[in-house]
């Protein structure tokens, strides 16, 4: 029940009463916002030697708290705000640090995906100023690259780019050279993460970056494929399909942007030959693409997909099959079942209905096999035409 504000500040004046171990323990609670879960006093009690239960009891006691089986909650938020500002931002700042490490340890132990983002938040509030240490500064960022990682997987990708960002925060100053492999997976998942929000600004800030300071051509692929992303999110589409076609060729496929309906037909039944030994059960057991480039060709192709049938139907054919014909030399990846639904879409329209079903019905049952969520929508909604 919420209670009134001139009960609130009553109880808010009566902290400065209390015996000086209560308050720190308050003080300690209040870093974690309006309530705290009793696994994280019980780890901070076991790792920093601090005696807060009891403590927190009285605050219970004289109304400051409220406690539930599982947790400790503030009564008011105007209580939480009093017991927090009884430190000065310099020591909250080293507080909030201290404590998220204490909570890591527990955290990778334990393998508790709550507890890891509880104590990244923490060390994260605590700000990179605090830690000076460049190892240090390295692990902060490689727990705030793991924490982005599990909210990915959960796809909240709002707190996945919070994580990311603060992981960057702490890198070193010179860290493309000195922590160049978590420098790139943390730019690149930042990358990522902008896209999902909507966060072009953000997109295009850590993408520059990796463009100017990854490696090597492989190390970039990433960033341009979601910079592509957001050029046909933005419907330009002109500028995404010749950035495409770009990395296509320096991937070694170069594809034939005009073709003549005959010249077309050629292909799709060159492409229904390779394909007339290879029943369905084998193609749903084909084996795994694992050539990295390749496989990032089939990312890019199947994102040229749909702004080439908007502007370039002719050349739309040619990328669903090479898309196939990639599919059948090197493996199977979760952007085939785009390549077959197409292909099916394709040859329904000319008329080959059966087969045009098996291609659309065996995209279906693909996308199932690879439970991929970035493809199901699309390979669902062509297969259902």
């Amino acid at each position: 029940m919420k209670i009134p504000d001139d009960v609130a500040d009553f109880l808010t004046n009566s902290i400065g009463r209390l015996p000086p171990d209560v308050q720190a323990a308050l003080s300690t609670l209040s870093c974690f916002g309006a309530s705290t879960h009793m696994t994280v006093i019980q780890v901070l009690e076991a790792g920093l030697d601090l005696r807060l239960k009891d403590s927190l009891e009285v605050s219970v006691t004289e109304g400051l708290l409220e406690k539930t089986d599982e947790t400790f909650q503030f009564s008011h938020d105007r209580v939480q705000e009093a017991a927090y500002n009884m430190l000065n931002s310099q020591d909250r700042r080293a507080e909030h640090t201290r404590y998220g490490f204490a909570l890591c340890i527990h955290a990778m132990n334990g393998c508790n995906d709550s507890m890891l983002f509880t104590a990244v938040d923490q060390i994260n509030r605590g700000d990179p100023t605090v830690i000076v240490n460049p190892e240090q500064r390295s692990l902060v960022a490689a727990l705030n690259l793991q924490a982005g990682k599990k909210a990915m997987e959960m796809s909240d990708y709002l707190s996945a780019l919070s994580f990311f960002e603060y992981g960057i925060s702490f890198l070193q100053e010179r860290h493309w050279q000195q922590d160049y492999d978590l420098s790139l997976e943390l730019f690149n998942c930042s990358t990522k993460s902008a896209y999902a929000v909507g966060d072009q600004d953000k997109l295009k800030l850590r993408s520059d970056e990796v463009l100017a300071f990854g490696r090597c051509f492989e190390d970039k692929l990433i960033v341009l494929y979601y910079f592509v992303s957001a050029l046909c999110d933005a419907c330009l589409l002109n500028e995404a399909i010749a950035k495409a076609i770009w990395v296509l060729s320096m991937l070694g496929e170069n594809l034939h942007q005009t073709s003549s309906r005959d010249e077309t037909l050629i292909l799709v039944e060159e492409t229904k030959k390779m394909l007339i030994e290879v029943s369905d059960d084998d193609l749903l057991n084909y084996n795994l693409m694992t050539d990295s480039s390749k496989i990032m060709a089939m990312k890019f192709l199947s994102r040229l997909q749909v702004p080439l049938v908007m502007t370039n139907s002719d050349f739309f054919p040619i990328v669903v099959l090479q898309m196939v014909k990639l599919t059948l030399l090197h493996g199977m990846t979760p952007m085939s079942a785009i390549g077959f639904v197409y292909f099916g879409s394709m040859l329904a329209s000319l008329g080959q209905l059966r087969e045009g079903y098996r291609f659309a019905n065996l995209a279906k049952k693909l996308v199932q096999r690879f439970g991929s969520k970035e493809m199901a929508g699309e390979g669902i909604a062509i297969s259902s035409q």
